[in-house]
């Protein structure tokens, strides 16, 4: 193209909501306004030091799989709900369910959000009229704007995608939680019974046990990350 002129496909005609002849000449000219994109994350959204620490411990006793995805247009009922979309295939990889919070990771960016599974033969992309099915593929994730913006990439970048331990940690442990209570309650009315100088030891004790309990519950997520 010379200097000054672009071309801009169909889809990307969709979504600017403007309509211009596909070959103009130079009497025929639409005006489109550019800007470099800006950076939306802020600086103090940075982890803490305890924050940094706890998703270090959950990436530990989780596990996890990071894999290069490249960014693709979402679809619109996605729009506004921090939701993403990839094949079966893909989420295989990832070791999540339908519905698991992902983690995605640009160059300066990340964010989160709840993925999705989708398939060509979806009745999603029979009834978008933005997408169609040789957009679902392996290696790619579908993106709505919004999403983009908080990730700060465009369609065509390439960004880092894992599930998001802390999620997956919540969902494992829940279940069985009251259970889990029950028996810390009963390990510290234990302790009350026994001499002051043994307490310190039982209460160690107890945690040590509640440790490998909540490492034990996370043990199948972990199998499915070998």
């Amino acid at each position: 193209m010379d200097p000054g002129q672009l071309s801009v496909s169909t889809r990307c005609r969709k979504l600017l909501d403007v309509e211009f002849p596909e070959r103009a000449d130079d009497e025929q000219a639409t005006t489109l306004h550019a800007r470099k994109p800006v950076k939306t994350v802020d600086e103090s959204d940075e982890k803490g030091l305890v924050n940094r620490f706890t998703d270090r411990l959950l990436d530990w006793a989780v596990d996890y799989h990071e894999v290069q995805l490249r960014v693709n247009i979402g679809l619109n009922a996605d729009e506004g709900r921090s939701a993403g979309r990839v094949n079966a295939d893909t989420m295989e990889v990832l070791a999540i369910d339908d519905g698991d919070r992902v983690q995605i990771h640009s160059k300066d960016s990340e964010t989160t959000v709840r993925c999705r599974i989708i398939e060509p033969e979806s009745h999603f992309i029979e009834t978008d009229s933005d997408i169609d099915a040789a957009d679902v593929r392996d290696r790619t994730i579908l993106l709505p704007s919004t999403a983009r913006e908080r990730l700060d990439a465009v369609c065509g970048d390439i960004v880092r995608v894992r599930r998001d331990t802390r999620h997956v940690a919540i969902r494992s442990i829940t279940p069985s939680m009251f259970a889990f209570l029950g028996v810390l309650i009963s390990g510290l009315q234990i302790v009350d019974l026994l001499s002051p100088s043994l307490q310190p030891y039982a209460i160690l004790l107890t945690l040590i046990l509640a440790g490998v309990a909540i490492w034990l519950m996370l043990w199948p997520e972990r199998v499915r990350c070998r």
